[in-house]
């Protein structure tokens, strides 16, 4: 039995057709590819559950998204000296 390749809940894409969708089952057989239950939007735009063998399937890359750039930290403002004069009066 070898081990399964994709995980549950994993993106995968269907070799054949390049549809995508997500692992929602998965079944291990003595003398078969491993299978797995995939839930995918068609090409004619239905939504599909269906099996399929370990070799039709290919592991969609994760996105890794970037982190926003650290803010600079503020400058206090400079307090002119006519207006800090009429502060005090």
């Amino acid at each position: 039995m070898a081990k399964f390749k994709f995980d549950l809940k994993q993106s995968v894409r269907i070799i054949a057709s390049g549809e995508q969708g997500i692992v929602i089952g998965r079944s291990e057989h003595v003398a078969a590819d491993n299978q797995y239950h995939v839930r995918y939007k068609c090409v004619d735009g239905r939504a599909v559950e269906a099996w399929w063998t370990q070799t039709a399937l290919s592991a969609v890359p994760v996105e890794v998204k970037a982190k926003p750039a650290p803010k600079a930290p503020r400058k206090p403002r400079a307090v002119k000296p006519a207006a800090a004069a009429a502060v005090t009066k």
